[in-house]
């Protein structure tokens, strides 16, 4: 159920088709709502994720992609983006009451995962971003969700602009919350990637004796290789993912090494990029599939 949510959030908001719903359900959005509060009370994952997807179309307009889409965001075929952001909120507003306090607390952790995120890719201005964080009631009351994408982004541009020691202490803040939740392996993911980011920091930033220059150097050389990787080097896809495969270049983690070998297979990297990715498959776990979903849509280098 939680894993769903975490998909709600990374993937209803953000990926919306070109097309609209053509057909109306007869059932009501009031039924539908009170639908989904019974399968999650019941822990009926199945029914739960359906009804919140048809929530999504009736209320929104939109039409679900396929899961297979491998399309970046775009605005709608005909819509402002004052009209997605105003559709996408009315979603929020109906569906919000349907989480439990619980719950609510799991997305809290979650949606700080794609806060980091937004913010490594800087894309704090994009229609689906804005989407997220300017929704509230018609009192004028922030949704909550919106609340945890505000902290999300706050946060992560703090730990941006942070020295060593203050990302250090945000790095052990985050690794004592991931322990203390094991359950919510977004904290996880989210924690590896930030305490990697902290010892990018630290590197840059010891005194530039001839193994921290060389240090800095192998730092300028991840980043060059990744981004000869982003724009479509087939050569350097398969290396950045064989580095994070065996933590030889790049510190290790499996659904970024599968995340590169699947852009080199869909570049004819061949039995190569094929056998990579089958020998990673069965280490990953249902979170890093949903994230390696997450950064193809998205478009995300990630290393």
């Amino acid at each position: 159920m939680f894993r769903y949510v975490f998909f709600l959030f990374s993937f209803l908001y953000l990926w919306p088709t070109n097309t609209f719903a053509t057909e109306q359900s007869q059932v009501s959005i009031s039924a539908l709502v009170e639908k989904a509060k019974t399968a999650l009370a019941e822990q009926d994952e199945h029914t739960f994720d359906t009804t919140m997807g048809d929530l999504y179309e009736r209320i929104t307009g939109f039409t679900l992609p396929p899961s297979d889409s491998d399309a970046k965001f775009t605005l709608p075929e005909g819509v402002s983006e004052a009209e997605y952001i105003e559709k996408t909120c009315n979603y929020a507003r109906l569906t919000e009451p349907i989480f439990t306090r619980e719950l609510l607390d799991v997305i809290r952790h979650q949606t700080a995962l794609l806060a980091y995120s937004v913010v490594l890719e800087g894309e704090e201005d994009e229609p689906y971003v804005r989407a997220m964080m300017e929704c509230e009631d018609k009192d004028g009351r922030v949704l909550e969700t919106s609340k945890f994408m505000r902290e999300g982004i706050a946060w992560a541009k703090t730990f941006q602009a942070a020295d060593t020691q203050q990302a250090m202490l945000m790095a052990k803040d985050i690794k004592a919350l991931a322990k203390q939740n094991p359950q919510i392996k977004e904290l996880e993911t989210l924690s590896k990637l930030v305490g990697y980011h902290t010892q990018d920091k630290q590197e840059m930033e010891k005194p530039k004796s001839d193994a921290s220059k060389k240090n800095i150097d192998n730092i300028a050389y991840r980043t060059r290789l990744v981004e000869k990787a982003h724009k479509g080097n087939l050569s350097a896809q398969l290396t950045v993912a064989h580095g994070l495969e065996t933590g030889n270049i790049f510190s290790q983690n499996n659904a970024m090494a599968y995340f590169w070998y699947k852009r080199a297979y869909q570049n004819s990297g061949g039995e190569e990029a094929q056998s990579g990715m089958d020998r990673l498959l069965p280490h990953l776990t249902d979170v890093d599939l949903i994230s390696i979903d997450v950064w193809t849509r998205r478009g995300h280098r990630p290393y």
